[in-house]
C-alpha cells in the first residue's frame, strides 16, 4: 500500500485546523489496511479570494506535485486530489512527522543539501511561485529536502517572490538541463486539466528562458521578490 494509495483512498479522521494557515487547511489522519499516515487537506471551500489567482488553489498545489515529479526533483511531499471528504474537494498532501529542519536559511547553513535547494530554487522559478517562505522548506530525519505549500504558482504574470535568492548566476547542470527539457515537452498536456493556456505557454516561457540563459537569475529590481513574513 502507497501513500498515493492511502491519500486517495484511505478512511479520514480530521484533527484539526493548521491555525497559521490563511485557507484553513485541516491535519488529517487517513488509514487504510492497518496503515496510517497524516495529511494535510486543503479544501476549495476554505480559499480566500484572491484578485491575482483563480479559485480552485488545491489545482496549483497538485499542479505542482506533478510538475516536480516531471522534473525528476522529488522535492515535493506526495500530492492528490480528493472529492469525497467533508468539506468538499480538494488537495491532500502528505505530511511528514519526522523532520529536523523547518527552516530555508537552518538548511542552506548545513551546507549539505545545497544541490537539492538548487532543484528547488529551479521549480519555483519555473512555476512562478509567489510565495515561498522559509519556513516552507524542510528536512526528514532521512535527510530528504521538501518544499511545502506549493498553491500560489503559475500566474501567467511575473510574481516569483522567494528566499531562495542564494542561487543567483549558478550554472545549471546537465542533469537539471535534462529535466527541464523533458518537461517542456510533457507539461502542456498534463497541466491544461489545472490552468488556462496563457499560464501554460508563461510557464513554458519561463522554462525556455532558464534554459537558454543556462543560470539562475539575478533578483528582479523592478518588483518585490522577497515572501512577507519570510517565514
Amino acid at each position: 500500500m502507497t501513500v498515493k494509495d492511502i491519500l486517495l483512498n484511505g478512511d479520514v479522521e480530521y484533527i484539526g485546523r493548521i491555525v497559521a494557515s490563511s485557507n484553513n487547511a485541516i491535519l488529517i489522519r487517513c488509514s487504510e489496511s492497518q496503515r496510517e499516515i497524516f495529511g494535510i487537506y486543503k479544501p476549495k471551500r476554505f480559499e480566500r479570494p484572491l484578485w491575482d489567482f483563480s479559485e480552485g488553489l488545491y489545482k496549483r498545489e497538485y499542479l505542482t506535485f506533478l510538475t516536480d515529479k516531471e522534473l525528476g526533483f522529488d522535492s515535493v511531499p506526495e500530492t492528490v486530489i480528493r472529492e469525497d471528504l467533508e468539506f468538499g474537494i480538494g488537495s491532500v498532501q502528505h505530511f511528514l512527522t519526522e523532520v529536523k529542519f523547518y527552516d530555508y536559511f537552518e538548511v542552506l547553513d548545513h551546507g549539505g543539501f545545497v544541490p537539492e535547494l538548487f532543484k528547488i530554487a529551479i521549480l519555483d522559478l519555473i512555476i512562478n511561485n509567489a510565495d515561498r517562505k522559509a519556513g516552507h522548506i524542510l528536512v526528514t530525519n532521512l535527510n530528504k529536502v521538501y518544499a511545502i505549500d506549493n498553491g500560489l504558482s503559475f500566474n501567467s504574470v511575473p510574481k516569483l517572490r522567494t528566499v531562495m535568492w542564494d542561487f543567483v548566476g549558478k550554472e545549471l547542470s546537465e542533469e537539471i538541463i535534462e529535466s527541464i527539457n523533458r518537461l517542456l515537452g510533457s507539461f502542456a498536456e498534463f497541466a491544461n486539466e489545472f490552468i488556462d493556456a496563457d499560464e501554460i505557454k508563461m510557464t513554458l516561457r519561463r522554462a525556455m528562458i532558464l534554459l537558454d540563459e543556462g543560470i539562475y537569475p539575478d533578483i528582479p529590481e523592478e518588483r518585490r521578490s522577497y515572501p512577507w513574513p519570510i517565514f
